[in-house]
């Protein structure tokens, strides 16, 4: 039968499904062509999607090739489901597609349908290639008779895959990985498990790229569903249950939830759908990808090319060089306390003065790494002024001399006067993020320190007997644990990637008297880590406020680590491990600018979430930066590999951190000038979707800090034509005329520095409003 008799018969004779019982989509019959047969389909490279006749009328299929074979992905009989307030309340009504015609560049089918109450939809699905291998699919409504109030439609596919957590992984980007099957979190926290159903409902505004990929273990056979972030009934939501014989994703439009995952815990609420007025007319667009993928890491490496950023220009607020000003005057004149440290945090209206730092909780004291101290010190060493060196110095030295536990790992916190020496099984007493971030940054802080002409022999003792406790951690247990006792050297509780950073201080302590068995041990432990935490896309256990679940810190101290010891041995491996763990990473950073309500806090100020960094599968928030470190990792790596994605996230992740201070007051409410907080909300899970948490938090500050001292404003690779503005400048490399131009669009004087692939460099400084013309053969 030909493409023309097939299509006319099936529009006389196929019908909308009208079930209202069916509380599920199906996939369609097993087909009895091979896919691609027919030429009611549409080929992107190795994938096809083709409309195929069901019980009900058209539904669709898609496929791709491997190898020589055919396998079929994913499929659906009714592509489209209309109900009304709650599922399984019996007003679902399924439809199939009536007719399929040929159009420029793709296929468009068609079908009206009316629902159960009574109104009558147009529904026209207009299909094209989208990127090398996937499709657009953009289904068209308009309500032709009568009104419908708190109304969904639902868009659902049936993945052709190993239906359980153990067989397939779900890739939510920054909210499930490998479906989170295996936290162990410190309450609530997404997941597919057997409580929960194996079904999740979720903003996709909760999504650092909004889509859902499913990848089959067994067979790298690979479906990628993406979406906008709204569509013309507002933001929209995924819905995915895995189950045997009720495997189905689906995006939804609006969001639809019956449980609100707020603050740690899951709440009952009220769906809440569309109005829609006869005559209205709107568009949801679905986006999938059929593929298949050699390994998990080829397939997160692949998934640069989903989450690539569509074209943007960052507003100019504020230069880096005036932003670091700031943040430094504020750690100075708030932050500082006369204990001899800087403080991790307070209220946004903090008076050191009038209240003293001893009002403060006592994790909002000293911490010795994570959010603060001795990443903080080496920040302001290395960016700050004469008396942010001296205090920084003033407070390693503190932590050097009575911060080390019997253990001989650093104790975590330190206030009102005394060390907390508490060694309960509680984050702040045994978390291995602590002493692993500590040893790291204090041996930044030596080697800076001595470019300077400077010694400090008590910070290396503290390092000597952390890095001396790291292997004897790893030769008594191969791991470096999640919580370890402070006076026995124990490990308390396991099966995290808490300790990653651990490496890195090993391996940047291959100078000193035991380096070979440092190295040695941060070698093995890469090996094991990588096998653990990478290779399966399970980094996890970062943070000291979530328990065990996938986290984006985990992924950037591992990075971190990865980079350091590739660095110590230049083994290829540990380069491959570090691209590796880089692409995990880079699937936390958002790849959009999430839309926010009128005159919420990230509205007022226009806040471009590209680049932002969300923090955990718990706490979905932006943070902003990676980790407490400066990202240049990504800076370094690029240099190793050549791959220009690499840099272009860092460009987004750096390029964006001015706008998240509070730059005048009142604009995060009682937030002081200077004062940058760690939680800005692109959804509703930790407050109102646009709210800014109202705290000083030495976090993004200290991570800006880092990036400022670590990155030069532009960098140009000349060889490779390739141009990173890592600074709120506009910048444009001619690189046959061998010319760079500047402009300073912000209202403030920019001091800009400018690197070279060989490490030449210059500086300049640029008034508001002006623009500069240099010749990059002048940096040669």
């Amino acid at each position: 039968m030909n493409r023309r008799s097939l299509l006319s018969y099936l529009s006389k004779t196929a019908a909308v499904s009208l079930s209202p019982s069916l509380l599920r989509a199906l996939p369609l019959p097993a087909s009895k062509e091979s896919p691609g047969a027919t030429q009611a389909q549409i080929a992107n490279g190795s994938s096809s999607l083709r409309f195929v006749k069901g019980a009900s009328g058209f539904g669709l299929e898609l496929s791709t090739k491997q190898g020589r074979t055919v396998r079929r992905i994913a499929s659906v009989q009714n592509p489209v489901r209309v109900f009304y307030d709650h599922r399984g309340n019996g007003s679902e009504v399924d439809a199939a597609f009536t007719s399929v015609d040929s159009v420029d560049g793709g296929l468009e089918a068609s079908t009206t349908v009316t629902d159960s109450r009574h109104n009558r939809w147009s529904i026209k699905l207009n299909v094209s290639k989208w990127k090398n291998e996937g499709f657009r699919c953009d289904f068209n409504y308009q309500l032709l008779e009568g009104e419908a109030k708190n109304v969904f439609f639902e868009h659902g596919m049936v993945p052709d895959l190993a239906a359980s957590p153990d067989e397939t992984y779900v890739l939510m980007p920054g909210l499930l990985y490998d479906g989170n099957h295996l936290a162990r979190p410190d309450g609530e926290v997404p997941r597919l498990i057997p409580a929960n159903q194996f079904q999740l409902d979720t903003p996709v505004l909760s999504l650092s790229t909004t889509a859902t990929l499913l990848y089959e273990k067994a067979t790298g056979s690979t479906l990628v569903t993406m979406t906008e972030v709204k569509s013309g009934l507002g933001p929209s939501g995924f819905s995915y249950e895995m189950r045997p014989r009720r495997h189905k994703l689906a995006v939804l439009a609006p969001l639809y939830r019956e449980k609100h995952f707020h603050g740690h815990v899951y709440e009952a609420c009220t769906p809440a759908g569309a109005n829609v007025a006869q005559g209205q007319s709107f568009k949801v667009t679905v986006f999938y990808l059929p593929t298949h993928y050699g390994s998990l890491a080829e397939f997160f490496s692949a998934f640069h090319a989903v989450r690539e950023p569509a074209p943007f220009v960052r507003t100019p607020r504020l230069p880096m060089s005036k932003a670091a000003e700031m943040v430094e005057k504020n750690f100075n004149v708030i932050d500082w306390c006369k204990g001899n440290y800087y403080i991790n945090a307070s209220p946004p209206d903090y008076d050191p003065v009038a209240q003293g730092c001893n009002s403060l909780p006592m994790d909002w004291h000293l911490i010795v790494a994570w959010c603060a101290g001795s990443i903080t010190g080496y920040a302001l060493l290395q960016a700050g002024n004469d008396q942010s060196q001296q205090r920084s110095i003033a407070m390693l030295d503190l932590i050097a001399e009575g911060g080390i536990s019997p253990s001989g790992l650093f104790w975590s916190n330190y206030g009102k006067g005394q060390w907390d020496k508490g060694n309960t099984k509680i984050a702040m007493h045994q978390h291995m993020r602590m002493p692993g971030d500590a040893a790291f940054f204090f041996q930044k802080a030596i080697a800076l320190e001595k470019s300077r002409g400077r010694e400090h022999p008590g910070w290396v003792r503290a390092v000597v007997s952390n890095l001396d406790a790291f292997a004897r951690l790893w030769r008594q247990n191969h791991d470096f644990g999640h919580f370890v006792n402070r006076e026995t050297l124990k490990i308390e509780e396991t099966g995290s990637a808490a300790g990653a950073l651990c490496i890195g201080g090993l391996a940047l302590g291959a100078g000193l008297p035991n380096g070979k068995e440092y190295l040695a041990v941060a070698q093995e432990a890469a090996d094991a880590y990588f096998e653990r935490y990478v290779e399966t896309g399970w980094l996890a256990g970062g943070p000291l406020d979530i328990g065990i679940t996938s986290d984006s810190e985990s992924a950037t101290a591992i990075l971190e680590s990865f980079v350091t010891l590739y660095e110590a041995t230049r083994n290829p491996a540990h380069l491959k491990y570090a691209q590796m763990a880089a692409d995990i990473l880079a699937s936390w950073v958002v790849s959009y600018n999430a839309p926010f309500p009128s005159g919420t806090d990230c509205d007022r100020i226009k806040l471009q979430t590209v680049g932002g960094v969300l923090a955990n599968s718990r706490n979905h928030h932006i943070g902003p930066t990676m980790a407490t470190t400066s990202g240049d990792m990504f800076f370094r790596l690029y240099r190793y590999t050549g791959k220009a994605v690499y840099l272009k996230i860092l460009q987004d992740v750096v390029s964006g951190l001015p706008q998240y201070l509070c730059l005048e007051p009142g604009e995060f409410g009682k937030m002081q000038v200077g004062m940058m907080s760690e939680q800005y909300n692109m959804t509703d899970e930790l407050g109102t979707r646009g709210h800014v948490w109202q705290v000083n938090a030495s976090w993004g500050a200290t991570g800006l800090l880092l990036s400022y001292g670590a990155l030069p404003s532009i960098y140009v690779d000349r060889p490779r034509r390739n141009l990173a503005v890592f600074d709120q400048l506009d910048a444009k490399a001619d690189f046959t005329a061998q010319r760079l131009s500047i402009t300073n669009a912000t209202p403030h004087e920019a001091h800009i520095s400018i690197a070279t692939e060989a490490d030449q460099r210059a500086t300049i400084t640029l008034p508001s409003g002006q623009s500069r013309t240099i010749s990059l053969e002048t940096l040669a």
